[in-house]
């Protein structure tokens, strides 16, 4: 699953001047005769917080990959550079944490019009604090890299920084040479850019959160002393709802040489949709395939009184582990992907469950829908004739009976059209074909 944040705020603040950049659609970064540049940049980490506070999400950054990430935007052949102004090349920039708190500023042009200030600037951070350094407060690099031909985009792993932030010390980042550059001076003005969030396109900033969010039933692929999960579905009016309350699961087995047991740490891993892990048993004296019940103690409305809903799986007597069986994937190109309750259109704030159905078609009358365990989606940005990864090939959720993906566009940049593809491996190579594909648009809320 995946997950992106996008800026709330970011400037450029200039050594020595007392105005910023702070409404412009791109961040100069230079070292050299004019002296240096810095960026700042926040990202309000109250959405992720929220959904951690609702439960579909991981609520430790450490089950999480975090990651930042700055699109170049190298000047084209056409932008004019003066006698003394060059792009840079062969560099290092690094990210360091803010440790203070500044506002944005409106700038628009690195050229200072006369009896302006904007803040922060190099020597303030807001209108009334300076920094406790010119230039702007912060700690250790997070982040760095080298450019080589100064047009690579920049980005790298932050999980420890994001857990910080979720944990309320949070003033944004710095991004800026190192200290070995900006240490240089010359006759000429070295440059890098960067797309900031007032491009107001998918090239902006983002911190990208992804974690392993598959729902993986395999119930009846148990093995003795293996774990497994689990799961329970619950819907209300035909759309998954969390209960109330679910306390405990209590596993019973069919064979009476093995004992009961109960789970009371229950996963609310998506609305209506929740998990135990399952460590089966070792297997009894005179090891058979049993089966299990296990039933789950469940409040739907709040009312104190708990349902036992039961549900059941098999325990397999010789079964180590589990694998497709490749020779069945040689027959996947007859598949056709449906997704039967996608829309055209979404707000940019739903989270929804689509259903996928794989059917495969053994006559021109008959077909059969089939739960796929090896079926993979992707989600692109579509820009005219160009595409952006906005979730890159993930595996489609399956449970005893169905397939499905979670669909967030909260964090999906509205006034798009986006294509949802789906593919699967045949003898390793994958089948991507065009019967998978589906496009929508997300509008704003």
């Amino acid at each position: 699953m995946r997950y992106r944040l996008y800026p709330s705020k970011d400037t450029t603040i200039i050594e020595r001047k007392k105005y910023n950049t702070g409404g412009n659609e791109v961040a100069e970064l230079w070292y050299g005769q004019y002296g240096i540049t810095r960026h700042l940049t926040y990202f309000d980490m109250t959405p992720w917080i929220s959904k951690i506070n609702d439960g579909i999400v991981p609520s430790n950054i450490a089950d999480t990959t975090c990651s930042l990430h700055f699109n170049n935007c190298y000047p084209s052949v056409e932008e004019a550079y003066g006698e003394d102004d060059r792009a840079a090349a062969s560099f290092d920039l690094e990210v360091c944490s803010a440790t203070t708190s500044w506002d944005e500023g409106n700038g628009h042009d690195i050229v200072h019009v006369a009896g302006e200030e904007g803040y922060a600037n190099w020597y303030s951070a807001t209108s009334s604090a300076a920094w406790t350094s010119e230039g702007g407060d912060f700690g250790d690099a997070i982040m760095s890299g080298h450019f080589d031909h100064g047009n690579e985009n920049f980005s790298g792993f932050i999980s420890d920084q994001v857990a910080l932030w979720c944990g309320g010390t949070n003033h944004g980042v710095i991004v800026k040479y190192t200290d070995e550059y900006e240490a240089l001076s010359g006759s000429i003005k070295n440059l890098v850019k960067f797309h900031t969030r007032d491009t107001q396109t998918n090239l902006s900033p983002y911190v990208q959160i992804d974690w392993d969010g598959q729902v993986r039933d395999e119930r009846d692929e148990v093995g003795y002393e293996l774990t497994k999960r689990l799961y329970l579905y619950l819907k209300k009016n035909g759309q998954y709802t969390n209960a109330s309350d679910v306390s405990g699961v209590t596993i019973t087995f069919e064979d009476e040489q093995m004992s009961s047991m109960e789970i009371t740490t229950v996963v609310n891993q998506y609305p209506g949709i929740y998990y135990v892990d399952f460590t089966c048993p070792s297997s009894p004296a005179t090891p058979t395939a049993t089966t299990f019940t296990d039933t789950w103690g469940v409040d739907l409305e709040g009312t104190g009184t708990y349902l036992e809903i039961e549900k059941s799986g098999s325990v397999q007597s010789n079964l180590s582990s589990w694998d497709y069986d490749q020779a069945d994937n040689l027959s996947q190109r007859t598949y056709r992907i449906g997704v039967p309750h996608i829309k055209d259109v979404y707000g940019s704030d739903e989270q929804v469950i689509l259903d996928v159905r794989a059917n495969r078609a053994y006559t021109m009358s008959t077909s059969s829908v089939v739960v796929m365990k090896n079926l993979e989606y992707r989600i692109d940005l579509v820009d005219g004739i160009d595409e952006y990864e906005m979730v890159g090939w993930e595996g489609v959720s399956y449970t005893d009976e169905t397939n499905f993906i979670l669909l967030d566009t909260s964090w999906f940049i509205p006034k798009n059209k986006y294509r949802l593809s789906f593919r699967t491996s045949v003898l390793n190579e994958y089948v991507v074909e065009h019967d998978r594909v589906r496009e929508f648009w997300v509008k704003e809320i």
